[in-house]
């Protein structure tokens, strides 16, 4: 065994171990939309199950019923993919008895799994398996209409299922070439996966993604719609732009809601739906935004630090510098130096 060859293995196989981690967490951890985090814990479970016969049958031959069964996860994966991105999109989505129409193919790989041939070579089997492959397609192409059509384009659900919907549309695109004999590598699909995963793992650490925000258990009860969240936002922030009430250090959430028109729990849920971030941070992002454009104005080009700091909203220079460092990755001193010619 070579070390090219045991590195794909161990690549392969780390997928499979951090897909039923990543499954596993997902199945207890609740969720709004409800179902959305089951969806996408059966989905990794389905393609990891999926992924480690591939990876077996790398080295045994395995019984057909066996080989079947993988085959009926894949064509599982492709229903659950168009499931979750529904259920991200409709805030109140339950289950529906005719959807599980979707799941009939698979149903039959299952059902049938020790009489349906599958030897790799006949002409059934490379029929049989190109419809799989055109199943999987087709419901990634359903998953980007899903995202043209359904889904409020920029947000964090979007970018989101946009990612995943990708990163599966790569690694059936791998297959396909496998299929085709264009790359001559078995198990370059298991290790597709493992990128895959290794994405939605990446994905996980960022606040913004709806794998990872906590803050979606906040609102299991409400009644705001995604229509009422957006306008809400949209008011809110052309508030913000056209009175500049960011600049008022003592700016508050209750303040804001009022003159928005609404409650404080009600514009907090939909600063945190549309932006994936809370109050304080959109606040400050508009200070600091502000602030850059005092930092290289040449009125401003001798004044001190902290006077933009107080008058972009900030009480003190030190939480200015901390909130500037945090957005921009520089110093406010070192932005101002990247303008020298301002």
């Amino acid at each position: 065994m070579t070390a090219f060859d045991l590195f794909l293995i161990v690549g392969s196989t780390a997928g499979i171990v951090l897909g039923l981690f990543f499954s596993l967490v997902l199945f207890r951890k609740p969720c709004q939309p409800p179902y959305s985090n089951q969806l996408l814990a059966l989905l990794l479970f389905f393609l990891a199950l999926r992924i480690g016969k591939s990876v077996f049958y790398n080295f045994v031959e395995l019984p057909v019923w066996i080989k079947n069964l993988g085959l009926a996860c894949n064509l599982a994966v492709g229903p659950l993919l168009f499931l979750y991105g529904t259920s991200l999109y409709q805030k109140h989505y339950r289950w529906k008895p005719i959807e599980f129409l979707h799941f009939l193919p698979a149903a039959g790989y299952v059902i049938f799994a020790g009489w349906i041939p599958n030897d790799g070579v006949s002409l059934f089997w490379k029929i049989s398996y190109s419809l799989i492959l055109l199943q999987s397609f087709g419901y990634v192409s359903l998953a980007f209409w899903l995202l043209q059509n359904r889904f409020d384009s920029g947000t964090p659900s979007a970018k989101w299922y946009a990612y995943l919907s990708l990163g599966l549309a790569a690694m059936w695109l791998v297959y396909w070439m496998i299929f085709l004999g264009a790359i001559p590598i078995y198990l370059a699909g298991a290790f597709s996966f493992t990128l895959l995963v290794g994405l939605i793992g990446y994905l996980s650490l960022d606040q913004r993604s709806p794998y990872a925000m906590a803050l979606v258990q906040k609102y299991q009860s409400s009644n705001l719609d995604r229509n009422r969240s957006r306008s809400i936002i949209q008011r809110t922030r052309l508030l913000l732009q056209e009175e500049r009430l960011f600049l008022d250090p003592g700016l508050s959430l209750d303040q804001l809601a009022r003159k928005v028109g609404t409650t404080s729990k009600t514009l907090s849920q939909a600063i945190n739906e549309n932006t994936a971030h809370n109050f304080t941070h959109l606040i400050n992002s508009y200070r600091i935004e502000h602030a850059c454009k005092l930092l290289v104005d040449l009125h401003y080009r001798k004044e001190k630090i902290i006077v933009v700091a107080l008058e972009s909203g900030f009480n003190s220079l030190s939480s200015f510098n901390a909130v500037f460092k945090k957005l921009k990755n520089m110093t406010p001193t070192e932005f101002r130096k990247s303008f020298p010619n301002s």
